[in-house]
C-alpha cells in the first residue's frame, strides 16, 4: 500500500485470500469421501491449509521468502468454518482501528480464533461429548 497506493493493495489482498480460499475448497473436492460426521474437518483438508500458508510464506520462487500469510490465513479459515475467519477479521478490524499498524493486529486475531478452531473446525465427537454428564438422574 505504502508504494502503490490502496487499490493495488486491495488487489493483493483479495487475491491472497482467495488463495487460501481455494485451497481448501479444492481439497474438498477432490477428496469427498474424508468429510467427517456433524460437518467436521478432516485432517487432511486442515493439512492442505498448512501447504498453503507454508507456500505463501515461503515461496520456492522466491528463495524462501515470501508473504506474512494474514490473508492467506484469513482464507484458510473462511473456507474452514467461516464463523472462526470472521471473528477474527473482527479482531483485527478493532485493533486496526485503535492503533493503526497493521502488523499489531495480526497477533491478537491469531489468538482469538485458537479458543474457537478447536470446538468449531476439527474437534471430534467424543471429545465434545465427553464433557457432558453420564450420570443416570
Amino acid at each position: 500500500m505504502r508504494t502503490l497506493g490502496k487499490g493495488p493493495a486491495l488487489a493483493v489482498l483479495l487475491v491472497d485470500v482467495l488463495k487460501g480460499v481455494a485451497a481448501i475448497l479444492l481439497a474438498r473436492w477432490l477428496y469427498p469421501w474424508l468429510e467427517m460426521p456433524e460437518g467436521r474437518v478432516p485432517w487432511t483438508v486442515c493439512l492442505c491449509g498448512l501447504a498453503v500458508l507454508l507456500g505463501h510464506s515461503r515461496s520456492v520462487w522466491l528463495g524462501f521468502t515470501g508473504g506474512k500469510s494474514a490473508a492467506t490465513g484469513l482464507g484458510v479459515l473462511l473456507a474452514l468454518s467461516w464463523p472462526v475467519g470472521v471473528g477474527a477479521a473482527a479482531v483485527f478490524a478493532l485493533v486496526l482501528a485503535l492503533a493503526r499498524i497493521v502488523s499489531l493486529g495480526t497477533s491478537p486475531s491469531s489468538t482469538s480464533c485458537r479458543s474457537r478452531c478447536p470446538t468449531a473446525c476439527w474437534s471430534s465427537p467424543a471429545a465434545s461429548t465427553s464433557s457432558r454428564s453420564t450420570a443416570p438422574t
